[in-house]
Parts: structure tokens; sequence; C-alpha cells
């Protein structure tokens, strides 16, 4: 006996199986949920050292040799300069906050002689280097890809032993990054209802007395406990 077959010529049973191929891959095309990529935004805290102190001194955000610090320029404003000796490389250094398994691009605007920027990390290809040694100002540029398991990373600018002066007048790094929560814009959904009404005062008090009334809450309990602590990173 030959097996039943439908018009096209195929066995039935091959039809009902590419029929049920094409259901399953209809049903697969969403796929899960993907959640949404993080901001692009400089995670390099002060990076114009326009911050306090006012006009000398180590910029806030960094840690640097004496050798280094911030001062006025009346060309560029504010610059940050490292005076390199004998036994210093007149460095500053700023730990970032990272995402595992992202890259950043690191980059910094220098002149001066074997100016260097980096990044120091645990894993590897996060300890990566770059430098120039040209008198008018230009661009250095580090790209580093961070780990499985990294959390942040060290940021380096540092000059030469023994040689010139180095300025700096700008660093970022961008990069995938968490907004600080003063910089997350308000949820515009309402507020939900009360789960049960509002206390009442009961009738045991004298007309007037405020002997049963449910005290106030405390001010401080019901306004929001965050303050802003600096500006909201650059985005991209």
């Amino acid at each position: 006996m030959s097996r039943r077959r439908v018009s096209d010529g195929l066995p039935v049973a091959a039809v009902f199986g590419a029929v049920a191929l094409a259901a399953t891959a209809t049903l697969g095309l969403g796929g899960p949920a993907s959640s949404a990529e993080p901001p692009q935004i400089d995670v390099i805290g002060n990076g114009t050292f326009t911050a306090p102190p006012a006009h000398s001194g180590t910029p806030t955000d960094w840690l640097c040799q004496e050798s280094a610090s911030v001062r006025d320029d009346p060309d560029w404003g504010r610059l940050l300069e490292g005076a390199p000796s004998a036994g210093e490389l007149a460095w500053c250094t700023q730990r970032v906050t990272v995402l595992p398994n992202s890259t950043y691009t690191l980059r910094a605007g220098v002149r001066g002689p074997y100016v260097f920027l980096g990044t120091e990390g645990g894993g590897p290809g996060e300890t990566v280097q770059n430098w120039s040694n040209n008198p008018d100002w230009n661009a250095l540029t580090v790209t580093v890809t961070t780990g499985p398991d990294s959390t942040s990373l060290l940021v380096r600018l540092h000059g030469w032993y023994g040689q010139a002066p180095y300025q700096v007048k700008w660093v970022d790094m961008f990069g995938p990054g968490v907004l600080p929560s003063w910089c997350v814009p308000p949820s515009w959904t309402s507020p939900a209802p009360p789960s049960s009404p509002p206390p009442s005062r009961t009738s045991t008090a004298e007309p007037g007395s405020t002997a049963n009334d449910t005290p106030a809450p405390d001010r401080t309990t019901v306004s929001p406990s965050f303050r802003p602590t600096g500006p909201c990173p650059s985005q991209r």
C-alpha cells in the first residue's frame, strides 16, 4: 500500500513537521526581552580641572604628586601642569567606575615632552598607555576593554624623569556607565493609592483637644534623602 500524500507530493508526516517547525520559529522571533543598554557617559570626574581648589593645588577627584597641580592660564583657562624631576614623574591618578566586559575610550588634550596617558587594571588588556612628545596641543587616545570581573580602573597621567613640564587641559573617558540618581529623569507614573484610610481622631478627646491626634509625619522622613553631590556626567 502506498503512503498517503498531500497534493504537493510531500508525505503527510513531513508537512506536519514543517508546520511545527514554522510555528516554533514564529514564536521564537521575539526571543527573550533584552534589557536596555547602559548610557554612554564620561566616567572621569573633574576632567576640565575647573572644580575647587580655585587657583592651585591638587585638583578635585584626582590624586597627584606635589610636582603636579592645577593653575590658571591666561589663554587656556585652568590647566593641570606637571613638573617632573630626576626622581619624579609628576603623576596624577584617578580611580573610575567601569562596567565589566565593556570598552572605554580615554582621551586627553596635552602638550609638552613625553606626556603619558593610560589605565591600570587587573585583567588582561586593562593596563594600556599612549604618549606624545609635542610642544603644541594634541590629543592622546587610549582604548581599554574591561574583563568579566572589572568594576574600576586607575587612570594615570604623567611626564618623564628630568623632562620639561607638561600640561593637560582636559581629560574624558567615554563608555557604558550608571548615571548618579540625581541625573536620572523622574518617573511620571501616578502615585499608588494608600492601602488603608488615614487614621482619624478618636471620639474620647475633648473638643479642640489634640491629645489623641495622630502625630504628623516627620518632614525629614518623607522628603527625598539624596542631594546632588556633583555635576551630571556628559553623555553621548
